[in-house]
């Protein structure tokens, strides 16, 4: 079921009408856990089973975490629930992904890898459900209804795309039939989501990215133009899911959170990436940089973390060729803008000249960033043949 298709424009008003005049209110999250399990069934039918099994068995984990029970048995209970979503992800993301072991991320050159199905959603559920158990064992959630916990889980506009809604978002809310205004808003918002996916990104795509995977013969100018416009492309098919997400929550009564705040206008790269995916980029912070580098620590830690942080943020899709080396490109990058800023603290001269020029200075560092992240895309968008021609294109 597409979420731009007819099939889903009748599930989102049938279950809106319904949540919000056809039942009683005390049965509304029951049937916002059911409608978001069948959506999850239509895409990931196969596993869905499983990612109930998760869900249920990380809802009677948190409980047992958080009560007063001997603090060595709940770290351990946690440990082992971490390992198990781990290793979880890790195998259906990485092993068995044909990502994995195909360059392109494509199945044709591997016929054993053909009936080969990666569940829908794996990572997205995985990382709510690491979120829930850490901070259940911090003491930091509230303990809810197994419903609840569910209908936060596969909540369908979040379920495919994200944002990361966290739990203590969900449970915190007061939920509210919403006014015309709020419904006005949410259809602006999912309208204007749909025009940035349909209408702008899909029409990039289809003139654009036949000139990267097919170079040869085609002029400098015009591979330099397809470049910049399908990293457009990439930026306006992510957002406007978010957008779509966002205007379906409101429906709903929900507040998802933003996940883009103008990326494509930020002067330097890792303030591109605290801007993009925003709630996958703060998971990483709070699940992998902290607990791993630390939240005040030396900087070659810090330069080791932003590396490895940023590599993960890349990396997750896919363990591929090209997906490992946009991470190196962009953990690079971080990695020495990081250490350029340490460079200007040390040399007041320095700071004096950036501060003085900072608003002349501001275009250069929007170009740059934008280009350095055009050009990384590349990287994962194209095979190694194609990405030699698209080279030889631009600099023909």
């Amino acid at each position: 079921m597409h979420v731009l298709s007819l099939p889903f424009f009748g599930l989102v008003v049938g279950s809106v009408l319904l949540y919000w005049f056809g039942i009683p209110a005390r049965w509304r999250v029951a049937l916002l856990a059911l409608v978001s399990v069948i959506f999850c069934a239509t895409h990931a039918p196969a596993f869905t089973g499983l990612y109930l099994l998760l869900g249920i068995g990380a809802w009677g984990a948190g409980r047992w975490i958080q009560s007063e029970r001997p603090e060595r048995s709940r770290q351990l209970l946690l440990v082992g629930c971490l390992v198990v979503l781990v290793l979880d992800l890790v195998l259906w993301k990485f092993v068995l992904s044909p990502g994995a072991i195909e360059g392109t991320g494509g199945r044709a050159a591997i016929p054993s890898y053909e009936q080969v199905v990666v569940p829908v959603g794996i990572s997205y559920l995985s990382f709510r459900l690491i979120h829930y158990l850490v901070e259940r064992f911090r003491g930091g959630l509230p303990d809810r209804p197994l419903s609840e916990l569910l209908a936060w889980l596969f909540f369908f506009p979040v379920f495919l795309c994200g944002p990361l809604m966290r739990f203590g978002e969900w449970a915190g809310q007061t939920v509210e039939r919403p006014r015309m205004v709020d419904v006005n808003q949410a259809l602006l918002r999912i309208g204007v989501g749909v025009f940035k996916k349909a209408a702008v990104a899909d029409t990039l795509g289809m003139i654009f990215q036949p000139v990267l995977l097919a170079p040869e013969g085609e002029a400098s100018w015009r591979v330099v133009l397809a470049v910049y416009a399908v990293a457009l492309q990439l930026y306006l098919d992510f957002s406007g899911y978010t957008d779509i997400a966002i205007g379906l929550g409101r429906l709903f009564g929900y507040r998802v959170p933003e996940n883009f705040d103008r990326p494509l206008l930020q002067s330097n790269i890792a303030e591109f990436w605290r801007h993009w995916h925003i709630t996958l980029y703060t998971w990483i912070r709070d699940y992998v940089f902290f607990p791993l580098f630390g939240y005040k620590t030396s900087p070659l830690k810090m330069y080791l973390g932003a590396a490895v942080s940023i590599f993960l943020f890349q990396v997750w899709h896919a363990l591929s060729p090209g997906f490992i080396a946009l991470g190196v490109w962009h953990g690079a990058a971080v990695v020495v803008w990081q250490l350029l800023q340490a460079q200007k603290r040390k040399r007041p001269k320095w700071r004096k000249a950036f501060k003085a020029h900072k608003r002349k200075l501001a275009p250069v560092g929007i170009a740059l960033t934008v280009s350095w992240y055009a050009f990384g895309n590349v990287l994962f968008m194209t095979s190694p043949s194609h990405l030699w021609g698209v080279l030889v294109a631009l600099v023909g």
